[in-house]
């Protein structure tokens, strides 16, 4: 399985401990979105969020760091049911960091 970087958001400053903290706690209310299951979330380490998808062809993996936030794609070939779900995670994701920023 391959890993492509999809969003690489600079930061001048940022509280990464809080920030993660945050971002987790929305991506553990996404995971019945859009259907019930489809995704799961889970932290790897102090520095990654992990958003698997149910069909185990994908994962959304955002990593934090003092210059930047990345978002990666895990996964070589991947549904295309994944990237249509995808796609409404991360433009709600997207939403979440503007809206704090």
């Amino acid at each position: 399985t391959g890993s492509k970087r999809i969003i690489s958001i600079p930061a001048k400053t940022m509280k990464m401990g809080g920030l993660r903290l945050y971002c987790n706690l929305y991506l553990m209310g996404v995971q019945n979105t859009p259907e019930p299951g489809c995704w799961k979330a889970s932290k790897s380490d102090d520095s990654e969020v992990n958003l698997r998808y149910v069909d185990l062809s994908g994962s959304i993996i955002i990593q934090f760091s003092e210059e930047c936030i990345t978002v990666d794609r895990l996964g070589s070939s991947p549904s295309n049911k994944y990237l249509m779900h995808e796609s409404m995670i991360l433009n709600g994701f997207l939403d979440e960091l503007n809206s704090i920023v």
